[in-house]
């Protein structure tokens, strides 16, 4: 102990002379700037110098700045720079530092500054003064310190820079093109495209591709293609590719990288057959206009989930593939909301006011928990309750701050791939040191309207399960788990999702949606799609209908009996997009890209656009056989089911991945959950270990002898990772390696064996 001590004093003594050592030198460097201070006139010489050289290039196009914010030194300087300007015929300009926009806003970024420092700042006069003035303003303050002629020139200099200057902000797309493996440009990427989505044919339709989906995928291609989106499918398609080889290269050839798909990309019967998605998309009656739509102008987006294990090193492919200065992540900003700007105001307040610290504490905490989301929508409400002058105190510059912009960050999925050139030509970039990369100064809209293109990196947990389990599998049995082609057992849908046996299962883990799997009892794939889309606020509503119709205790009713057709699987009820296009689109007469078109506008609640088209709709269906009464009352519940519609082609994805987790969860059940646990973080583990023990899965305590430094299995049981006792982390690796040595006898031999800093 007394060792340790010492030499916790003797790193503190080396500290702080190293910091002496620094302000030593410091001092000296003053000392000789000061010997090369020159005189006031000196000074003035070695302006007009500056100012000719930059004359020299700049000619009449450089000015003088004049600013007056009270401070002491511009009242000296600047009569000067107005002088030199008159004697050297330099045009002057008037401006001032904006900080804030108004004068009396000058509290709130006091308020800013002094959390940035983490105390009290104090504010001077000239603190106040940097806002936006108006020409008078300005012109007021500076006539404080200059002549009127100067200050009508520095005035007037204002228009003189406007009136020069004309940006006009191109209307250029910056997308990357498609390289081959050796990083050139491939000329023809449409033949290249329709080349590679028939060499999918024979893996994804080894018996054929019949007519309907022949057909589909030619009407694709060519709409692909003429829209000029065949290089954005490529690089696509060769990155996810990448990531399912790198995942099994890990692996050892068992890994599961890439998930099926997600959102409306699932439609796309290219996407499958170039490998982006996993879900054949006629089968479950996914559309392609939901995807991309020749009506609908806008870029597709295919987004696409990674595990862990492989999403930064697909990023870095992407970024030697299409070049490290083409490729940035996309800023995010961080705001002051709710009850942490609350917080930050009180504390804020307890700094100002020492004598009152604990009362602003106390007061910030008990108005934070009485907030539920923001302070300016909860305003009058919590006046009630804190009516108090050291309450309006913290509400007054809570209710201003809120919204203020208070860190940066880098979106958890998007990156942006450049067409070669350096992104810092076309957009600002930031350094993001805690990320060590680069991100574009705004955020993805904003990069998409400066003709940038994003694509989707997201990470997602259960697909790092997956390939735990796939691997343990491997292991233990010798058996290669092809989770891309599972069949559909009707097993698993009896014993895990019909008996609400899904803790772990992705997409099914709450309770409610436990209770309501046990009321429902599906039977088929199409029921888990159908559950996973409606089981969110607004669709809920219609599950208990839903379950009546399934059990046939209630029959389902159609206006025209084409509506059977689009609703049977969903018992009636509109609940995806695709449906509510189906409807307008084979009962209505519109085209796929219209019936798209409109259900974004009704979605969208943009009533002027959408009920453009309700005439249209009910002539339509009245020509199908419905009554004008019985069209009028359908017309209005499609547009409350249109708020709440949700995108097939996402849920048929997420579906997939709950059927897989499902089945390695019944058919494999101590592998899946030590895949589980493997990826669990720590506060998760008592939920964790309680399935374990549901599934009938042994978990033995931690062993010092035995454990690993993650879960593992051993004699057909879970071995407690040593890694996951909490408050021990890294220090696992260090017992691990010193066990090398032989095993722990005794507690005592531990101790001398094992060097931990318990503080770390």
């Amino acid at each position: 102990m007394k060792k340790r001590s010492r030499t916790l004093i003797n790193g503190r003594c080396k500290d702080a002379e190293k910091k002496q050592q620094k302000y030593i030198e410091a001092e000296a460097e003053i000392c000789e700037l000061t010997k090369k201070l020159t005189t006031e006139e000196g000074a003035i010489q070695k302006v007009k110098k500056e100012i000719s050289w930059y004359t020299s290039f700049l000619g009449e196009s450089f000015y003088i700045e004049l600013q007056n914010h009270g401070l002491a030194e511009e009242a000296y300087v600047m009569p000067i720079l107005a002088s030199i300007a008159k004697e050297m015929k330099i045009p002057l300009v008037a401006s001032n530092d904006v900080h804030i926009l108004r004068k009396e806003d000058a509290d709130i970024r006091q308020f800013i500054r002094s959390l940035r420092f983490k105390k009290y700042e104090e504010i001077g006069i000239a603190d106040k003064e940097l806002y936006m003035k108006d020409d008078k303003e300005l012109s007021n303050a500076l006539l404080k310190i200059l002549p009127k002629d100067a200050v009508l020139k520095a005035m007037k200099g204002i228009k003189n820079i406007c009136d020069s200057c004309n940006l006009v902000i191109p209307d250029t797309k910056h997308y990357p093109r498609y390289r081959d493996g050796n990083g050139n440009i491939v000329a023809d990427s449409a033949a290249l495209l329709r080349k590679k989505t028939l060499e999918g044919i024979p893996q994804r339709y080894p018996d054929g591709m019949d007519d309907e989906r022949t057909k589909q995928m030619e009407y694709e291609l060519n709409i692909i293609i003429n829209m000029g989106y065949a290089d954005y499918l490529l690089i696509v398609a060769d990155y996810v590719n990448y990531a399912k080889e790198y995942s099994k290269k890990i692996g050892k050839g068992i890994g599961y990288g890439v998930g099926p798909g997600r959102g409306s990309g699932a439609g796309c019967i290219v996407n499958y057959l170039l490998g982006i998605t996993d879900v054949e998309p006629v089968t479950y009656g996914l559309l392609f206009q939901r995807f991309l739509n020749p009506e609908r102008v806008s870029m597709p987006d295919i987004d696409v989930d990674f595990s862990e294990e492989v999403r930064e090193a697909t990023i870095d492919y992407c970024r030697r593939k299409y070049g490290i200065i083409s490729v940035a992540g996309i800023r995010t900003v961080g705001t002051q909301q709710g009850k942490m700007v609350v917080r930050n105001a009180a504390r804020f307040l307890g700094w100002k006011y020492p004598d009152e610290k604990e009362k602003y504490q106390q007061l910030g905490s008990a108005i934070a928990s009485a907030i539920t989301s923001s302070v300016n929508k909860e305003i009058d409400e919590i006046r009630k309750e804190f009516s108090d002058s050291l309450s309006e105190n913290i509400l007054s510059i809570a209710t201003r701050a809120e919204g203020i912009a208070n860190s940066f960050g880098v979106h958890a999925a998007g990156v942006i791939i450049g067409d070669g050139q350096p992104l810092k030509e076309i957009i600002p970039l930031l350094y993001n040191t805690k990320k060590a990369q680069w991100v574009i100064q705004c955020d993805m809209n904003k990069g998409e309207r400066m003709g940038c293109l994003k694509m989707d990196f997201l990470g997602l947990k259960n697909l790092d399960i997956m390939t735990n389990s796939i691997r343990l599998i491997y292991k233990r049995k010798g058996i290669s788990i092809d989770l891309s082609n599972l069949p559909f057992e009707d097993v698993v849908f009896k014993e895990i999702f019909a008996k609400g046996n899904t803790g772990c299962v992705f997409q099914f883990e709450s309770g409610g949606m436990k209770q309501m799997l046990v009321k429902f009892g599906p039977e088929s794939f199409e029921d888990i799609i159908l559950l996973v889309a409606s089981y969110r606020p607004g669709p809920m509503q219609y599950i208990p209908d839903m379950i009546e119709i399934k059990h046939k205790r209630k029959k389902a009713e159609y206006i025209i009996p084409q509506l059977e057709d689009i609703l049977g699987k969903t018992y009636g009820q509109c609940i995806y997009q695709e449906q509510l296009m189906d409807i307008f689109h084979k009962c209505a007469g519109f085209s796929l890209g219209k019936a798209d078109l409109i259900r974004r506008f009704m979605s969208k609640k943009k009533e002027e656009l959408f009920l453009k088209e309700k005439e249209p709709f009910l002539e339509g269906i009245i020509k199908k056989g419905a009554s004008r009464k019985d069209a009028e009352k359908y017309w209005n519940e499609l547009v409350e089911f249109a708020k709440y519609a949700f995108n097939k082609s996402h849920a048929a994805a997420y579906a997939v991945i709950s059927y897989q987790t499902a089945y390695l969860k019944y058919h494999y059940p101590i592998e899946y959950m030590c895949g589980v646990l493997i990826c669990a973080k720590i506060e998760k583990l008592p939920v964790y270990l309680y399935e374990c023990k549901k599934c009938n899965v042994q978990v033995e305590a931690p062993d010092i002898n035995l454990s690993e430094e993650d879960f593992f299995i051993k004699n057909n049981k879970i071995y407690f990772g040593l890694s996951k006792i909490k408050g021990v982390g890294e220090a696992g690796k260090i017992i691990i390696e010193e066990r090398k040595n032989g095993k722990f006898v005794s507690f005592a031999d531990f101790l001398l064996r094992v060097n931990i800093d318990i503080g770390k």
